[in-house]
Order: C-alpha cells, then sequence, then structure tokens
C-alpha cells in the first residue's frame, strides 16, 4: 500500500510539472494543425500563436480564421519558439513556416496581415512589436481583407 501512495505521488507531482515544450525559449517543431485561427498542434503539443487574438470557433468567423491558419501550415514544416505561457498555461510561440519567402514565414504577421486575426496587444507589448503589428492590423482592415471584408469601415 505504501508503495502504490509513493507511486500516485510521484505520478501527481510530474504531470503537475510543466513539462519541456511549455519552458520560454524551447522550439517545438514538425508538421502542424490548426485547432482554431490561434492555436495549433505539433505532435502533442498545443500552442497559441504570439501576439494573436482570432475569433473563436463557435462564432460567425472562426471556421474562417481557422482555414486561414489551415492554409498557411498545410504542408510546411512549422518551428515555435515558445516565448510565455497563457493564464491556461498553454505556450505562446513565435511560429514560422519553412519553404515560403523569408518575410511569409512568421504566422502572427500573416495571420494578422491577412486579415484572420487582429493584434493581442498584451503580447505585442512584452516583445517590443506592437508599432509594426497594428499597423498590419490597420492595413487589413482599411483594405478589408479577411474578417474585415463586411465590415463598415
Amino acid at each position: 500500500m505504501k508503495q502504490f501512495i509513493l507511486v500516485a505521488m510521484i505520478l501527481a507531482v510530474t504531470l503537475a510539472m510543466p513539462s519541456q515544450a511549455q519552458e520560454p525559449g524551447h522550439v517545438v517543431e514538425g508538421s502542424a494543425v490548426a485547432l482554431d485561427g490561434e492555436t495549433l498542434a505539433i505532435d502533442e503539443t498545443r500552442v497559441r500563436l504570439f501576439a494573436v487574438d482570432a475569433p473563436s470557433l463557435d462564432s460567425p468567423f472562426g471556421w474562417r480564421a481557422r482555414a486561414a491558419l489551415d492554409d498557411l501550415i498545410t504542408g510546411r514544416y512549422i518551428a515555435c519558439r515558445v516565448e510565455m505561457l497563457d493564464p491556461a498555461g498553454l505556450p505562446v510561440a513565435q511560429c514560422f513556416r519553412e519553404g515560403v519567402p523569408v518575410l511569409e514565414r512568421n504566422l502572427t504577421l500573416e495571420m494578422i496581415r491577412a486579415g484572420y486575426a487582429v493584434l493581442n496587444r498584451e503580447h505585442a507589448q512584452t516583445k517590443g512589436s506592437f508599432d509594426k503589428l497594428l499597423a498590419l492590423e490597420r492595413k487589413a482592415r482599411e483594405n478589408r481583407r479577411g474578417l474585415w471584408a463586411n465590415m463598415p469601415k
């Protein structure tokens, strides 16, 4: 009985500890699947895109945002560098895709540029990329791209 309790305690402590994939600076890489417009899975690791807020799947444009992210990552090798953890403990990462021009590799930039996500101001201010991302969001809105297509100006 004591042995069972000891094994159960070790298992509980191990499961409570964050995995290496959740540590800032860790890189998660491989082929990915879009779970929604701001979250992807590489193997069994779920990762949120840094500085991206996209509509949830139960909102009117959620499936469009997911499809846009899926189009960006399908058939591409993806590498994500964990920047922080969100309040739920999910890794938030800068994610890049291989096999495309350098200026089109950053998934955050591409989702905001295409108008399928907006800037997560809290994340962007932590890494000094706020102005660049805000300018991309404004341009997407002005040009009525993605989710902005049917919005009033």
